[in-house]
């Protein structure tokens, strides 16, 4: 993935939708969004991504695109990039029902 500002949209399993911002760097990711916080590591070979992502409930009125969730899980996602743009897919380990797709599009270099 190229480092920079991405601006994220995601889909759970329920066809809720979301929106936030991710900060791209040299193998972490850190985002959020007005009621989740996001961080975690990914690497790249090829065109390919695998991210460890943890999400954390930071405002206790916030809705999740997963439905009723825990506060604070980790996701499992991966991948292709290709250019400034990424797209990955994946679930939360040992709940494969909760299943989120991610889209990202570089908004500005860091």
């Amino acid at each position: 993935m190229v480092n920079g500002i991405y601006s994220v949209t995601f889909v759970g399993p329920t066809q809720s939708s979301g929106m936030g911002v991710c900060y791209v760097d040299n193998g972490t990711m850190r985002g959020g969004d007005a009621g989740w916080a996001y961080f975690g590591t990914y690497q790249t070979a090829e065109g390919k991504v695998n991210a460890s992502i943890r999400i954390f409930q930071h405002n206790p009125g916030a809705a999740s695109v997963f439905g009723p969730a825990p506060k604070d899980f980790t996701l499992e996602l991966n991948g292709a990039v290709e250019g400034d743009r990424f797209q990955l897919g994946g679930s939360i380990p040992g709940q494969p029902q909760m299943t989120l797709n991610v889209r990202g599009r570089k908004v500005r270099e860091l």
